[in-house]
């Protein structure tokens, strides 16, 4: 399973991309593998 944090509003058809039987997918994943951003200023 891989983990993936989400840090803002993702769409759901972008979400959906990723199968919930291969991906845990959320705002409050711990040590993620992966950390996905819509658009957002980092500092």
């Amino acid at each position: 399973m891989h983990k993936i944090r989400t840090i803002n509003n993702i769409s759901e058809k972008g979400l959906s991309r990723f199968p919930a039987d291969n991906y845990e997918l959320g705002d409050a994943i711990a040590d993620p593998e992966v950390i996905l951003v819509r658009s957002q200023q980092l500092t």
